[in-house]
């Protein structure tokens, strides 16, 4: 989804925390690097899971597809599917 997206460091997407720093930069959010570490901390996370799901929501349109498709995560193993979908489709 990096490549796609035209983000200069996609094998980020490859390492566990810098990951969700990808993901925050790609849906455009402001501070991706404070978003990040907050997801460590634990009880402020809640806040920046939520922040993580309007990125989500943010990459999905950017991607041209439906932001009702980000229901499928709460499905188990469904989830791998649907980042493959994202990517390749």
């Amino acid at each position: 989804m990096s490549n796609k997206l035209g983000q200069e460091n996609s094998w980020f997407a490859w390492i566990p925390i810098l990951q969700n720093y990808a993901m925050f930069k790609a849906g455009d959010e402001p501070k991706p690097l404070l978003w990040t570490i907050l997801l460590i901390i634990p009880l402020v996370n809640i806040v920046a899971i939520f922040i993580l799901i309007k990125a989500f929501i943010n990459i999905t349109k950017k991607l041209g597809k439906s932001p009702w498709l980000l229901l499928l995560l709460l499905v188990p193993f469904v989830q791998i599917l649907l980042f493959g979908y994202l990517a390749f489709g």
